[in-house]
């Protein structure tokens, strides 16, 4: 992908997420304060007004552009958290070039691998780590099989949304919804379904 077919696939997932605030804050009442649709919303408003005051030669550029702006416009805890996947995922990645399907297998290994360095979540914790991992894994399986920039991001979307829902049947152990025991168990994790929207909306920009 061109860095403008990579700005363009950000700025549609800014649109999807935007979109998205009042569903996201639904997930999150359950167990939470009910504003992770409105901090995911934020965030990604003021990355789309970035991303469309700047042009840009590289897709490493944009999305340095997306984790620095996330971190410091996002606020609560998510803000840090997707702000380092982007900016740890792009550290590792040549910064000049078009992106494959490579590109993006590192961007999210890297990504997981920080935001699990800074959080400690491990999968089965009830976090967006549940929807970030299988899609990882489903990335590095698709790298392995040599498929199409396409076919690997619908395996990830569909391995991320699969993660998600299974949140649904999981006891919190991170956040504050851990105090809630069992009664967090019976509802999908707002930020796992943050990220599987996210990477569903990669897809389907892909198939363009």
């Amino acid at each position: 992908m061109r860095a403008e077919d990579v700005k363009q696939m950000f700025l549609a997932i800014c649109d999807r997420l935007i979109s998205s605030e009042e569903e996201l804050c639904r997930l999150d009442s359950r167990i939470g304060d009910g504003d992770h649709g409105t901090t995911v919303a934020r965030g990604f408003g003021e990355v789309k007004k970035k991303l469309e005051a700047e042009s840009y030669s590289t897709p490493a550029r944009i999305c340095e552009t997306v984790g620095h702006t996330l971190s410091v416009s996002m606020g609560g805890a998510i803000g840090p958290i997707l702000g380092s996947f982007f900016q740890a995922g792009v550290r590792k990645l040549e910064q000049e070039g078009d992106w494959e399907i490579e590109e993006f297998q590192i961007l999210f290994a890297k990504g997981l691998e920080r935001i699990q360095m800074l959080g400690g979540a491990k999968e089965g914790d009830r976090t967006l780590v549940d929807a970030l991992a299988p899609a990882c894994y489903a990335l590095d399986d698709a790298c392995k099989e040599g498929l199409t920039l396409k076919e690997s991001l619908k395996k990830a979307a569909l391995a991320a949304r699969e993660g998600a829902e299974k949140t649904r049947y999981m006891q919190a152990r991170k956040g504050r919804a851990r105090f809630l025991g069992e009664k967090s168990i019976g509802f999908v994790d707002a930020g796992a379904t943050t990220i599987a929207l996210m990477i569903e909306t990669m897809y389907e920009e892909a198939k363009e």
